[in-house]
């Protein structure tokens, strides 16, 4: 365990497990900021303190004993949040930068401008990162990082330097930065610790513990790494990150033939105690998105049950797109958009630990479900997120895909970009 000296002063060395999406990723020295790192350290530390002492974070604040923990808030009417401690983040190292994603025509720019020679083994190795679609200038092209930094900490309170002490490594196994969090990007851990020792899972099973109480889930899910052929070790947990969301919220075309493994998401909820249909079939019905014949025919049942925007329980975003038509390789963007949400992340959470990934999921949020959203397309209409009452646990549907992606395997059914996927098991503490 990491520990203050004499001085007050306490260093941690973290190892990148995966790429952070940077805004500043040309700078050097680019790495985590301080900035984003201890205000969610500070709520990591508070909710500790928080189950220690049965207290809420205002009585914590208040009281004689920890009141001098607390920085003042800006706001009298706002408890403080902010610790009496201070952070440095540096690199002794540069960090490698990495290319997310880019449009086929970019590639070529890439590799011959003396700029981005260096990265060029990275280019095209995260599609999953879409933010890049459509930005044709290189140099407005948002990239990511590796690096391994080392955080520093000054605390003169005895008592909150022992608070610091016990949670601050555990902090880095259930957090991810920058942008993408969610989806795995942007993660780190002290560098002491070893994931991929197959004979020796202590960490990893004590990490998956750290994760279900910080999310408040039940279960956790061991999700290993698919290696992609002429990817690095950092791009094949990306991918293997990518391929296992895609089939769980979005569905697949398999190629040169005429199936399609339509979202898990949607399957889960067409059945009891649901019964509601989604609104992908929705947008064809009411002439938004493209009509493109379906390769996966609905029930009677299934054509009769009221559709909802049920992707938004899994996340909302504000566009999807669709081919054109099956003759076609273009697309049609469909822009999706509330007045009364602004943004609802995913509860799936994805965290990277050497060859490992730990999967979980926190509950969906209750201000998300029977909000209005305005779709837009060939026209524009409105389709409401699905009623209060929807018996939804994204922990328990979490388990559910797991089962079903394992039986894809064993089966042989998998989609074929992920040859060599290996089952998924739950962790479970020894």
């Amino acid at each position: 365990m990491v520990s203050f000296d004499a001085q007050g002063k306490l260093s941690l060395k973290l190892n990148a497990q995966s790429p952070m999406v940077h805004f500043q990723a040309r700078e050097p020295g680019a790495t985590i900021r301080a900035s984003e790192v201890k205000p969610k350290l500070d709520r990591y530390l508070i909710w500790k303190l928080k189950q220690q002492m049965g207290m809420d974070g205002a009585e914590l604040a208040k009281s004689s004993k920890y009141k001098d923990w607390f920085r003042p808030s800006t706001d009298e009417n706002v408890p403080p949040t902010a610790l009496r401690y201070q952070m440095q983040i540096f690199c002794e190292e540069a960090p490698e930068i990495v290319v997310l994603n880019l449009d086929n025509d970019l590639k070529n720019k890439y590799k011959v401008e003396e700029e981005m020679a260096r990265y060029a083994k990275s280019v095209s190795k995260y599609p999953i990162f879409y933010a890049n679609s459509g930005v044709k200038d290189p140099k407005q092209q948002r990239l990511g990082i590796v690096s391994n930094p080392t955080v520093v900490i000054r605390c003169f309170n005895n008592a909150l330097q022992k608070l610091i002490q016990a949670h601050l490594e555990d902090f880095f196994l259930v957090t991810n930065f920058g942008t993408m969090q969610s989806k795995g990007f942007g993660g780190f851990a002290p560098e002491e610790m070893a994931f991929n020792d197959p004979n020796n899972r202590t960490e990893l099973r004590r990490a998956a513990e750290l994760l279900k109480a910080w999310h408040g889930a039940k279960h956790c899910v061991l999700l290993p790494v698919t290696r992609v052929r002429g990817g690095t070790s950092f791009s094949s947990a990306i991918h293997t990150v990518e391929c296992f969301y895609h089939l769980m919220k979005s569905g697949y075309n398999f190629k040169n033939t005429n199936e399609y493994d339509r979202s898990f998401l949607f399957k889960y909820i067409h059945k009891s105690p649901f019964n509601i249909g989604n609104e992908k079939e929705w947008m064809k019905k009411e002439g938004i998105s493209p009509a493109i014949g379906r390769k996966l025919k609905l029930s009677p049942q299934e054509e009769a049950q009221p559709n909802y925007y049920v992707r938004a329980l899994l996340g909302t975003a504000s566009n999807v797109s669709y081919l054109v038509s099956e003759n076609s390789s273009k697309h049609m963007s469909i822009s999706i958009s509330s007045k009364e949400i602004e943004r609802a992340p995913s509860p799936i959470f994805f965290k990277v630990l050497g060859n490992s990934i730990l999967v979980v999921a926190s509950q969906v949020d209750k201000r998300l479900y029977n909000k209005p959203f305005t779709f837009e397309g060939y026209r524009s209409d409105t389709l409401w997120t699905p009623p209060e009452n929807t018996p939804f646990d994204a922990d328990a549907f979490l388990v559910a895909f797991a089962n079903h992606y394992n039986e894809l395997i064993s089966n042989n059914t998998l989609p074929i970009y992920l040859e060599g996927a290996r089952t998924v098991k739950e962790v479970k503490p020894t």
